[in-house]
């Protein structure tokens, strides 16, 4: 993993307090994103990845006290995110009132949730003291990239920052929907279903 220096961090974080966006690498792809409070800045990453703004886009936690504050964590969510957290699994549960913004929501009353296993993105959202948006850094309907070499033009030239290094997977996060009694599989990805058999 890149060594990421003190001013690295700061720097990413002040971006973000700015209502900047920032493209990150993770464990999974890179994500980019903004403060999920900022609508300015949600509507930017929107636009600059070319995404519908019905369509729902996932939330990074720093820690499972920020998750429970913008949604409800059922007790299967929970064992999964004991099991699975940090990790490549998204959790799509219902949102908390007013917690969640309907640009992140889409056209649902659901959030997608992921804490992802890179320090250097933990320590970030830590220090925000809030969850930012987590969605792939890529153009839209185009691969998600994984290094700044696989990113978008289109999408680097737009933000405010790109924290360097490179991701550390080559595919997305699994996402699962468990805002029903029988639990559906969005995407399967960097949690591979079998490690997932015996929780649903």
């Amino acid at each position: 993993m890149e060594n990421y220096n003190r001013e690295t961090i700061e720097m990413a974080v002040k971006k973000f307090k700015g209502g900047g966006v920032v493209v990150f690498p993770t464990d999974t792809v890179h994500g980019i994103g903004c403060v999920i409070s900022d609508e300015k800045a949600l509507e930017r990453v929107y636009q600059i990845k070319g995404r519908e703004m019905n369509q729902p886009s996932p939330v990074l936690v720093g820690n499972v006290k920020q998750a429970e504050e913008i949604a409800q964590l059922s007790e299967p969510a929970r064992q999964l995110i004991n099991h699975f957290w940090p990790g490549g699994l998204t959790i799509v549960v219902l949102a908390k009132e007013n917690k969640v913004p309907k640009v992140v929501q889409g056209s649902t009353n659901t959030v997608g949730l992921r804490m992802p296993n890179f320090p250097p993105v933990l320590k970030i959202i830590k220090q925000l003291k809030k969850p930012i948006l987590g969605t792939s850094a890529n153009y839209s309907k185009q691969p998600p990239a994984v290094s700044r070499e696989t990113l978008d033009e289109r999408v680097a030239d737009l933000v405010d920052y790109i924290l360097p290094g490179n991701s550390l997977g080559k595919e997305p996060s699994t996402v699962l929907d468990l805002t029903q009694k029988e639990v559906k599989v969005i995407r399967e990805g960097a949690v591979p279903l079998g490690e997932l058999d015996r929780f649903f």
